[in-house]
């Protein structure tokens, strides 16, 4: 029913054995991956490339693993958690103006800090200049529909588990107070696939133009289009 979460304590598992076997493509085609520091906090992501998607990175002539970037307005999270700690990649924080000041002194050796950029708009103008052209927002549900409310997003890949949380659910990303300039307009659906007992549904924002990239990373992955 639109929730990414439920209120215990632990991550809900939405995703499927199947579904989670095909998410890591994903990781194959991106520069970058982008997450929230409530994300950070609550699900303490490793974001690393598995043995496969390394492979096929290095093929590519691409670092191992895509670098890792937290949005973060106050400075407020663990420098020991694996984010920082596990991987080669590039580490960044970015934020506003105030996250100089906030930002731990502890932070690992080598680990970036982008103040000035607050809204998703300024942050995708910067990534090109840090040399991040292909990015992948994995959340969680504030950053997703803080994105997709300024229009930053050109595709979305949403599983849709058999679950219902009702007043139990926790994070939606509607529940972003912006709106959209095609908000209430229809996308694109490029593909479907059932993927265990889980539902994929690959979506093209209105005004995007070129060839979906999304389905493609999956389809020699024996994934049954729709």
């Amino acid at each position: 029913d639109g929730y990414l979460d439920d209120l215990g304590p632990k991550s809900l598992a939405v995703s499927s054995r199947e579904d989670g076997a095909a998410r890591p493509r994903l990781r194959t085609w991106a520069d970058a991956i982008l997450i929230g520091a409530n994300t950070l906090r609550r699900d303490r992501p490793w974001l690393l490339a598995n043995e496969e998607t390394r492979k096929l990175r290095l093929e590519a002539g691409k670092p191992p693993d895509p670098d890792k970037i937290v949005l973060s307005r106050t400075g407020s999270f663990d420098v020991t958690a694996p984010f920082f700690t596990q991987g080669d990649s590039r580490k960044l924080v970015i934020g506003p103006e105030s996250l100089k000041e906030r930002v731990p002194a502890e932070l690992p050796e080598g680990t970036e800090v982008h103040a000035g950029y607050d809204a998703p708009g300024a942050v995708a103008e910067l990534l090109p200049r840090l040399g991040i052209e292909r990015l992948l927002v994995e959340g969680g549900a504030s950053i997703l529909g803080e994105w997709i409310a300024a229009d930053c997003v050109d595709e979305l890949r949403i599983a849709f588990g058999p679950l219902l949380l009702g007043s139990y659910g926790y994070a939606n990303i509607g529940t972003t107070r912006s709106r959209a300039p095609w908000a209430s307009t229809r996308l694109s659906v490029t593909a479907r696939a059932a993927m265990g007992d889980v539902t994929v549904v690959y979506l093209q924002m209105p005004g995007r133009t070129g060839a979906p990239v999304l389905p493609g990373l999956e389809q020699d992955l024996g994934v049954r289009f729709a």
